[in-house]
């Protein structure tokens, strides 16, 4: 006899999520009474590599429902995420690489500094919207949904910072030219050495940011690691 059936999936933590499907066979030709499973016993002979899971552990258990006996066969199921590593974590890291290397370039080369952290939000972007095309479709935020919006954010406001950088050189220009026509002018001097401790500042905070969230981020999924292998 084939079945189908469907599973509920709860994909929180794709690309590092477990599922736990049931199916429930229901004698229905008599009550639990007259008419109950004996001496269940289930045996898995397909692939135990899939596409997209692993399958791991079967079970099978009574009970009953609506005074009809019934059988559980629980199947766990863990997904294969080492391609979604390769594919999606991995070239967003090195997209964020680039795009913090834009700040250790020349300050007054902005346009070299736009370019980069411009060119990489829009391939990160890109291959953002290729990875969702693929995935499946939820109400609500996935775990590598998190970790791309990281990335695309810290991205923006790189770009953001540059531009701001940019106004702050033409006033610190403006400045000088204004000290070479009149003495008593603000020394412009004192507003590039700013500049200079600005950017110090930003490529420091970059990182703590970076650390922080990858340190948060890789302890959740340790975690869910750990705890499929318990199961």
């Amino acid at each position: 006899m084939n079945a189908p059936f469907v599973c509920n999936m709860d994909l929180r933590m794709f690309p590092f999520d477990t599922q736990h499907c049931k199916l429930l066979l229901t004698l229905t030709s008599a009550r639990v009474d007259f008419l109950d499973w004996r001496r269940l016993g289930v045996v898995y002979l397909g692939e135990t590599f899939l596409t997209e899971y692993e399958v791991d552990t079967i079970t099978i258990q009574r009970s009953s429902s609506r005074n009809y006996s019934v059988a559980e066969v629980g199947i766990t199921l863990h997904r294969r995420f080492w391609s979604y590593v390769t594919s999606a974590y991995l070239p967003t890291v090195m997209l964020m690489l680039i795009s913090y290397a834009s700040l250790f370039c020349k300050r007054e080369n902005v346009d070299l500094r736009v370019m980069m952290a411009l060119t990489t939000l829009l391939v990160l972007y890109a291959l953002y919207q290729q990875i969702s095309d693929d995935l499946p479709k939820t109400a609500y935020t996935k775990a590598i949904d998190v970790w791309c919006f990281f990335a695309i954010t810290m991205m923006f406001t790189q770009v953001i910072y540059h531009i701001l950088l940019d106004l702050d050189i033409r006033i610190c220009t403006s400045l000088r030219r204004r000290k070479e026509a009149d003495l008593t002018a603000k020394d412009p001097w004192t507003s590039e050495e700013l500049l200079v401790r600005t950017d110090r500042v930003f490529r420091i905070l970059y990182v703590v940011v970076k650390f922080t969230f990858f340190l948060a981020y890789g302890c959740v999924v340790l975690v869910t690691v750990h705890s499929r292998g318990r199961h």
